[in-house]
């Protein structure tokens, strides 16, 4: 989980680790290319590939039931995924993060209060 927006220092120093880690793998070069290869979805809702087993909802609600969250908030600027105590969280599969950056911005303008989070899945 990387929460960037947030500015938490420990989380990206974690990342500058991982990220050493992942670039030392050695399969490292045939993973980006599989996942490079295989056809983008054609549009980012929850059902844009039917076939897909981890829909954006089922994360939903495992990310809710293991953080104690509220799921599908209605706020102005639309329904955000999860909320929680301390953060509001946006769930999208990893090729549409742009969709999500812009989401959790939204809904963070009416939660100042909490963290803004993305939870990416692939």
């Amino acid at each position: 989980v990387c929460r960037l927006m947030s500015g938490d220092m420990k989380i990206i120093a974690e990342v500058a680790v991982r990220n050493a880690w992942w670039q030392a793998t050695p399969a490292r070069c045939e993973v980006q290319r599989t996942l490079l290869a295989s056809s983008p979805i054609s549009a980012h809702s929850d059902d844009a590939d039917s076939d897909d087993t981890t829909r954006e909802r089922d994360v939903r609600d495992e990310l809710a039931l293991a953080l104690a969250g509220n799921i599908e908030v209605q706020m102005s600027a639309g329904f955000a995924d999860v909320v929680t105590a301390t953060e509001v969280i946006e769930i999208k599969h990893w090729r549409t993060w742009k969709h999500a950056l812009g989401q959790v911005l939204a809904y963070h303008a009416f939660m100042s209060d909490k963290s803004k989070r993305i939870h990416l899945f692939a």
